[in-house]
């Protein structure tokens, strides 16, 4: 006897459709470490960067427009940790929906403002 196709199911964006369960719920779909995080980095950010650099592991650019700017359908930019200085941020290319941009904090960062005397 064939199994009956599932009468319901549950779509994630992106994603196959996921079969309800005979209660009516969805059925927890596989995550792997890779769907959230990306595999590797294809520029880096830090706060002792320069935005001349190459945005290499070695040679980080400096700022999160520099990355904004740069970056291709695809990319992950990793930010280091530290202290960035507060910046107005405008993204000016997209991804597409098999190639995101991806902007990773690699650990703990800090926007701050600069010091201003008064």
């Amino acid at each position: 006897m064939p199994v009956p196709e599932p009468a319901n199911t549950a779509t994630l964006p992106g994603r196959p459709p996921v079969p309800e369960q005979a209660d009516g719920t969805a059925e927890s779909p596989s995550i792997t470490a890779e769907a959230i995080f990306p595999a590797a980095c294809a520029y880096y950010v830090a706060p002792d960067g320069s935005d001349d650099a190459p945005g290499s592991e070695a040679q980080p650019w400096a700022t999160f427009q520099h990355a904004a700017d740069t970056t291709q359908p695809g990319d992950t930019i990793c930010f280091r940790g530290g202290v960035y200085p507060v910046e107005e941020t405008h993204l000016t290319s997209s991804g597409t929906a098999t190639a995101l941009i991806a902007f990773v904090a690699l650990s703990l960062i800090h926007i701050s403002e600069p010091t201003r005397p008064y």
